[in-house]
């Protein structure tokens, strides 16, 4: 029976190598199934041309110009035939050469404005203006030096600029907002016949790196400024040159929000583009997501379209249209035309004959969800893996549902589970349930699933529709035992391959390949060493495995996707050999003995070549078998998008799988949620066959439902020098809490750095702020301490709580993930071109309860790190209603910046409040406010200025108008000598009526290696509050010294500790709020302010040990672990 199934698929591979698929250099890749959309490059008409965050328009009678920022060119909209061309520029080429056509090289274009002999363009990623003559496609650059970034008036090429975006001009100037910098934002003026640039006002600084710029529009006497950094539209004076006088109109500098009304009254979120007429001006509102207009003579806002935080794509009159980060715009009186990043689409608003209505002109952005259907109305929430099997392809999709599509007219329909309905238990068709379905193999009678999520095997009758389950245990930890059924175990498996009478198993976690007799259930490994990651060839167990994620066999050899290569695996003798690629070094090449793949997702095989979804590169590659030749027969490594064409014009986002029979290559298109028919061509061409429904492939970002080169959880070491998690264990049957203090010094021995890290209660999802910009860093470790892998998922979102990126990574048993957020395994492909310096929030969730620690890492002036542990938000238990920040300081050096993080699904507002004095007083000082909006999901900053040059202290309270109190810190920070010293994060609490907080003073403060602790209370009660300090040993026994404290209503007071203490510090009484204030003068006399976490009494303290995700030693790190007993337990 064996042998006759081998002959039979090495019969096979004999044939379909003959139909063409073998042969060709390029494939023509069309459209299967799932909604057409995304982001692409195609010219063609309407909604079949593609772009890439679109950005800058300006328009004639004839035409509309459009500013393809990511694809790097300008393009045309014919506005009587809906056709769109390129006119200049190469998509996917990033350059800054001067040149006709698609001879000239562009740098993320955004602004544009135009006189009607030429096109001018803000080149933002060269820092540069450009002209082109629109008759003849020649481009050349008038101001700026490409790659020089700076603010500098001067003629042409002297001129320097910070970020160029929008544009407006007249017959002899060209303003320009020089605005994609946190500082030196400036309106500038370009002489159009002598090419001198000067500053005509400055713009105020911001806090964050803008994500949008600013947007300009001119009457003929004022210039109007959309500017989403201060979330305000400005009118600036320009009739008279030396009476430049600038104004807010509407909105409010600094404060964003969605408030139509007059003037102040209205809010903006980011609006970025502007256009007018003789009466009102049209606002982009970007991150609101809406059109807003403003009245020129009123200041009145109103919003014309769309509906504020509520992204999406819908053609519709007024409010109840979507769009998504509108980001351009351009009149011709009748309609307004409007570029948005989030769709990929051009959309139109016409503005006459009564109702506001708005369509779509040109591109349309991708779509997921779960509809079954005709090929052009089936939507996946996210396709993964597939097979070929009998006309019928076989698809497994997120949602934790196995689809089919008919090859004959690509209809789409559900196999087995229900979308949404996560689970392990066998049933009929929708009454099974799957975790994460990954790798799928058919026969004539079975499909085969692999479940990653719940480490078995599935198997659904063809005939009945009934799943079971084959191998593995879905209730057992995951493991590698060899057995029969559920006695034996895997980790993580994914890609599956059948030859009729055994099952071949990717055990991805295991870094193993597995072998299931299909008839008995026994399982047995084939090749790799269970839990031993390597590269290295060899025979059976000798044989190292780096990411088997997927194989294909020919009945010979088992060829295995492992990383970034091909490996093959004798199924007689068990010889691993590696045929092309590193598997552990990502890149991309097609050359001869050194092909270099990315992150390799699927593999298919014809008999004479294999086919590879290198996911990384966005392509699809082929092998030979015969010489190992490696091709790029489809896809471009150069941009993701979702157009169809031939061979290398055609784009892909993510493909993570390929499968065929005689007549073509199907390819799972996992970021556009779509299936991709590909078939041979002299010329090459992709299509799709399966489409998807969702907001913009943008917003939506993610990887593969499982990537497991991504994760690189480790298990734990002891080794000195290195990081790792550290779980200290319980004397007594009590647990324990605690604190760890991490030092860092310098190569010369200087201690910079001091953070205080609370050992974490285990949680299953959590939130934290995202900062990736500039020269500070958020990092994040996450430890394992369960006897089984955690499934962690994640993603980030931006100022208006949006989906930048989402991913997974797998922490194996009593394992860790430790990284800053723009490192594997957090941070996107660079091919997605995600910007993380968007982010503002970072969310996780995971299926096991873990810890979670994180930190703020920054370069100082002095190019030295300082790390500061950073509040982690646990999303799985109840938000209080209100939180204090015990301490806050400013002026005289001292700057303290708040960020809340809205830890709820819902927009959050409130008032945070300020109280305090310029001494230590225990009395209130006067109150001061402020009000906070936050989208879902997301974070908001703000920075409360100082009075003066001397040092005001205090505390601040949350009161919420609306949700939960969020989350966050006050980031307390000191300068001296324009040095960044020290930064401390005071965390948002509750208040409570017994804490404990660590406390350690020596020396005489003020010398070198001194520590003082002080202890910032705070009482946010109308009424005195009375509290007594008790000090106890390290041990927890009472020292009898004892101090009783009164504060004032709305009070605070700093408690000095000066005589040498090493202990704890018990503070009981009247609910106040806490932190421990630890100073140490370092070697160079600077002063080092680390935040002591204080411990509630009335917090419940985990039962199974401390668990602290992340410490170090070694290369100038230090850790010192302080820990605290319950009742009865030994400190």
């Amino acid at each position: 029976m064996q042998i006759r199934n081998i002959v039979q698929v090495a019969l096979l591979g004999v044939c379909v190598a003959g139909t063409g698929l073998a042969q060709t250099s390029e494939l023509q890749v069309v459209s299967f199934a799932g909604a057409e959309g995304g982001p692409g490059s195609s010219d063609g008409s309407g909604r079949d041309a593609r772009f890439h965050s679109p950005s800058g328009l300006w328009g004639d009678s004839q035409h509309l110009y459009i500013a393809d920022t990511y694809n790097h060119t300008i393009r045309r909209l014919s506005l009587a035939t809906g056709e769109v061309d390129t006119i200049a520029g190469s998509a996917g080429l990033a350059g800054s050469d001067d040149g006709a056509g698609s001879q000239a090289r562009f740098n993320r274009p955004s602004g544009l404005w135009g006189d009607g002999l030429y096109l001018y363009v803000s080149d933002t990623g060269n820092f540069t203006i450009r002209k082109m003559r629109l008759s003849t496609g020649a481009v050349t650059t008038i101001a700026g030096l490409a790659g020089e970034a700076a603010s500098e008036d001067g003629f042409g090429a002297t001129a320097r600029f910070v970020g160029p975006t929008g544009l407006w001009g007249d017959d002899e100037d060209l303003y320009i907002a020089d605005s994609m910098s946190r500082t030196s934002r400036s309106i500038r003026r370009l002489r159009l016949r002598s090419g001198l640039v000067t500053t005509v006002v400055q713009l105020n600084d911001t806090a964050a790196a803008p994500e949008f710029g600013a947007g300009l529009w001119g009457d003929g006497s004022n210039l109007w400024i959309a500017d989403s950094s201060a979330h305000t539209v400005s009118r600036l004076s320009i009739q008279f040159q030396h009476r430049n006088r600038m104004s807010v109109v509407a909105g409010t500098s600094g404060k964003y929000g969605a408030a139509d009304g007059r003037g102040a009254k209205a809010s903006f979120n980011a609006p970025s583009a502007i256009w007018g007429d003789r009466s009102f001006v049209y606002v982009a509102d970007t991150l609101n997501h809406t059109i807003r207009r403003v009245s020129k003579e009123s200041g009145q806002v109103v919003t014309l379209a769309g509906a504020a935080l509520r992204p999406g794509w819908f053609d519709q009159a007024d409010e109840t249209s979507r769009f998504n980060q509108p980001a351009g715009m351009w009149s011709d009186g009748r309609h307004l035309f409007i570029s948005e990043k989030g769709n990929h689409a051009i959309r139109r608003i016409r503005l006459v004959s009564g109702a506001i209505m708005t369509t779509t002109t040109a591109g349309r952005p991708a779509l997921d969800g779960h509809t079954d259907g005709p090929p052009a109305d089936a939507l996946f929430s996210g396709p993964f893996r597939s097979w070929v099997q009998g006309g019928v392809m076989y698809v497994t999709d997120l949602q934790s549902t196995v689809r089919t599509i008919s090859l004959s007219d690509g209809s789409v329909t559900t196999l087995a589970g229900r979308p949404g309905a996560f689970g392990s238990d066998d049933g009929v068709g929708v009454t099974a349930r799957f975790g994460r379905p990954a790798g799928i193999w058919a026969d004539s009678n079975h499909v085969f699933v692999s479940d990653a999520y719940f480490d078995t095997i599935r198997r659904i009758s063809l005939r009945t529709g009934e799943v079971t389950t084959l191998a593995g245990s879905a209730t057992r930890e995951s493991g590698a035992q060899d057995g029969v059924g559920p006695a034996a175990l895997f980790h993580s498996p994914g890609g599956i391959w059948g030859d009729g009478a055994n099952l071949y198993v990717a055990d991805t976690l295991n870094f193993t390949i597995r072998k299931i007799v299909l008839q008995t259930g026994q399982v047995s490994t084939l090749a790799g060493s269970p839990q031993n990651r390597g590269t290295a060839d060899g025979v059976g167990a000798a044989a190292r495995f780096y990411a088997p994620t997927d194989v294909w066999g020919d009945g010979v050899n088992l060829y295995v996707a492992d990383g970034s290569a091909v490996r093959s695996l004798n199924l007689t003798t068990r010889r691993v050999q590696t045929l092309a690629g590193s598997p552990s070094t990502p890149g991309y090449s097609d050359q001869v003995g050194r092909a270099r793949f990315s992150f390799i997702s699927g593999i298919w095989g014809d008999g004479a070549n294999l086919f590879v979804a290198d996911s990384g590169n966005n392509v699809i590659r082929k092998i030979s078998l015969g010489t190992g030749a490696v091709s790029t027969v489809a896809g471009s490594s150069l941009t993701p998008g979702s157009d169809n064409g031939a061979g290398d014009s055609a784009r892909f986002y993510s493909p993570t799988d390929v499968s065929g029979d005689r007549d073509a290559l199907y390819i799972v298109d996992n970021m556009n949620f779509k299936i991709r028919k590909a078939h041979a061509s002299t010329v090459g061409a992709v299509h799709d066959r399966a489409r998807s429904n969702g907001a913009g492939a943008a917003a939506n970002a993610r990887p593969p439902a499982s990537q497991p080169d991504t994760p690189t959880a480790t298990a734990p070491r002891t080794a000195g020098g290195g990081s790792t998690f550290s779980r200290p264990v319980s004397t007594a049957a009590s647990a324990w809490t605690g604190v760890a203090i991490a030092g860092h010094r310098t190569a010369d021995g200087v201690l910079v750095s001091e953070a205080a890290i609370p050992a974490p209660a285990l949680v299953r999802s959590a939130r934290i702020h995202a900062e990736i910009q500039n020269a500070a860093t958020t990092g994040i470790a996450i430890a394992n301490p369960n006897a089984q892998a955690a499934f962690v998922d994640f993603y980030f979102t931006d100022s208006s709580g949006l989906r930048l990126y989402s991913g997974s990574a797998t922490i194996p048993k009593e394992g860790q993930i430790a990284a800053f957020l723009n490192q594997s395994p957090f941070a996107p492909p660079e091919s997605l071109r995600v910007n993380l310096g968007n982010a503002r929030t970072f969310t996780m969730s995971s299926s096991l309860p873990v810890a979670v620690t994180a930190v703020r890492g920054v370069i100082n002036e002095r190019s030295e790190l300082l790390m500061t542990a950073i509040p982690v938000v646990p999303l799985d238990s109840t938000q209080p209603s209100r939180a204090v920040f015990p301490y806050y300081a400013v002026g005289d050096g001292w700057t303290t910046r708040i960020t809340l993080i809205n830890p709820t699904d819902d927009l959050a507002s409130g008032v945070i409040e300020l109280w305090g004095s310029k001494s230590s007083s225990f009395s209130a000082g006067a109150a001061e406010s402020f009000n906070y909006t936050i989208p879902a999901r997301s974070a908001w900053t703000w920075s409360p200025s100082a009075t003066g040059s001397d040092m005001r202290t205090g505390w601040a309270r949350i009161a919420p108008s609306r949700g939960t109190a969020p989350g966050g810190m006050a980031l307390v920070a000191y300068r001296s000598s324009g040095v960044t010293v020290t930064e401390a994060a005071v965390p948002a609490m509750q208040e409570s009526s017994g804490f404990r907080v660590y406390a350690e003073t020596a020396g005489e403060f003020g010398e070198v290696d001194s520590i003082q602790t002080a202890l910032a209370i705070s009482n946010s009660a109308q009424t005195s509050a009375h509290v007594e300090l008790e000090f106890l040993t390290p041990d927890g026994e009472p020292t009898g010294k004892n101090l009783p404290i009164t504060l004032a209503a709305r009070g605070h007071a700093i408690v000095p500790i000066h005589e040498p203490f090493r202990g704890w510090v018990r503070i009981s009484g009247s609910p106040v709020g806490l932190v421990g204030l630890r100073g140490r003068y370092n070697e160079r006399s600077d002063l080092l302010l680390t935040a002591m976490p204080a411990v509630s009494e009335t917090t419940a303290i985990s039962a199974s040990g401390v668990v602290f995700p992340q410490f170090a030693s070694g290369n100038g790190n230090t850790t010192q672990f302080i820990f605290l007993g319950g009742p009865g337990a030994v400190n």
